[in-house]
C-alpha cells in the first residue's frame, strides 16, 4: 500500500492493483495498526517514507505525550476544565482521551510550521489560542 497525498495505491508482489484518489483525504492518523488486547503478529511490514514527498507530520503530540519529545517542555498547555483518561478502548488511539468538562475549557500549541491538526468528535471544535 502507497498513500501520497491524496492517491491510495495497492501494489501485490510490487504490481499495482488498484488506485485511488480521495476527494477529501483524512488529515490525521496517516498510519495506524490496531489490534485487541490478544496477541497479534505483523509479518514483512515495513513503513518507509516516500523520496521526494514532503513529511505529513514532524512531530506527533497526543493525550499520553503532551510534552515536546526534544527537551520536555510542555506542547500541549490545557487549563483546569480538562479531564485526561488513558487505557481507553482499541478504537481510541493510543487508547487515551481528553475531554473539556465544560464552558470555559482551553487548550493552548505553540509550533513551528504551516499547520497543526487536531482530530476531535464531530460535536467538539476546539478553539486554539
Amino acid at each position: 500500500m502507497r498513500v501520497d497525498g491524496a492517491v491510495y495505491t495497492a501494489f501485490i508482489n510490487d504490481t499495482q492493483v488498484a488506485s485511488y484518489t480521495d476527494p477529501q483525504p483524512q488529515a490525521t492518523g496517516r498510519i495506524q495498526l490496531g489490534s485487541s488486547f490478544d496477541f497479534v503478529d505483523f509479518d514483512n511490514l515495513a513503513v518507509t517514507t516516500i523520496p521526494g514527498s514532503l513529511p505529513y507530520a514532524t512531530d506527533l503530540i497526543d493525550n499520553m505525550h503532551q510534552r515536546s519529545w526534544k527537551d520536555g517542555s510542555p506542547v500541549l498547555r490545557f487549563n483546569q476544565k480538562w479531564q485526561h483518561l488513558d487505557g481507553q478502548g482499541m478504537y481510541v488511539y493510543k487508547r487515551s482521551v481528553s475531554t473539556s468538562t465544560g464552558a470555559g475549557a482551553s487548550l493552548s500549541l505553540d509550533f513551528d510550521g504551516t499547520g497543526a491538526t487536531c482530530s476531535v468528535p464531530q460535536t467538539a471544535r476546539p478553539r486554539w489560542t
